[in-house]
Protein backbone atom coordinates (compact mmCIF):
# COMPACT_ATOMS: atom_id res chain seq x y z
CA UNK A 1 0.00 0.00 0.00
CA UNK A 2 1.35 3.63 -1.06
CA UNK A 3 0.62 6.58 1.35
CA UNK A 4 0.76 9.86 -0.24
CA UNK A 5 2.16 12.74 2.55
CA UNK A 6 0.34 15.36 3.18
CA UNK A 7 0.67 18.36 5.64
CA UNK A 8 1.40 21.59 6.73
CA UNK A 9 3.08 23.56 9.45
CA UNK A 10 3.27 26.95 10.86
CA UNK A 11 5.15 28.81 13.17
CA UNK A 12 4.67 32.33 14.47
CA UNK A 13 7.02 34.52 16.34
CA UNK A 14 6.27 38.03 17.67
CA UNK A 15 8.84 40.82 19.22
CA UNK A 16 7.34 43.68 19.67
CA UNK A 17 5.40 44.74 16.60
CA UNK A 18 7.38 42.38 14.67
CA UNK A 19 5.78 39.35 13.49
CA UNK A 20 7.97 35.89 11.86
CA UNK A 21 6.15 33.51 10.12
CA UNK A 22 7.21 30.50 8.77
CA UNK A 23 5.35 28.16 6.83
CA UNK A 24 6.58 24.71 5.50
CA UNK A 25 4.35 22.68 3.40
CA UNK A 26 4.30 18.49 2.54
CA UNK A 27 2.71 17.88 -0.41
CA UNK A 28 -0.36 19.51 -2.27
CA UNK A 29 -1.73 22.24 -1.01
CA UNK A 30 -5.53 22.31 -0.83
CA UNK A 31 -8.14 25.13 -0.74
CA UNK A 32 -9.03 23.27 3.01
CA UNK A 33 -5.40 24.46 3.89
CA UNK A 34 -5.94 27.61 2.81
CA UNK A 35 -8.84 27.84 4.92
CA UNK A 36 -6.55 26.91 7.75
CA UNK A 37 -3.68 29.54 7.53
CA UNK A 38 -5.70 32.56 6.73
CA UNK A 39 -7.54 32.30 10.17
CA UNK A 40 -4.43 31.28 12.10
CA UNK A 41 -2.42 34.42 10.30
CA UNK A 42 -5.36 37.17 11.10
CA UNK A 43 -5.90 35.55 15.05
CA UNK A 44 -1.77 36.25 15.29
CA UNK A 45 -1.97 40.13 14.31
CA UNK A 46 -5.62 41.08 15.89
CA UNK A 47 -5.15 43.80 17.19
CA UNK A 48 -1.94 45.57 15.49
CA UNK A 49 -3.52 48.50 13.03
CA UNK A 50 0.15 48.18 11.49
CA UNK A 51 2.47 45.46 11.73
CA UNK A 52 6.06 44.11 9.71
CA UNK A 53 6.05 41.20 8.52
CA UNK A 54 8.84 38.36 7.51
CA UNK A 55 7.23 35.29 5.81
CA UNK A 56 9.26 31.80 4.89
CA UNK A 57 7.73 29.20 2.82
CA UNK A 58 9.56 26.22 2.99
CA UNK A 59 7.75 24.06 0.21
Amino acid sequence: MKYKKHGLSIGIKRFDSDFFVSLKAVGTLSHADYMVITPMIDAALLGFKEAKIKMLFDT
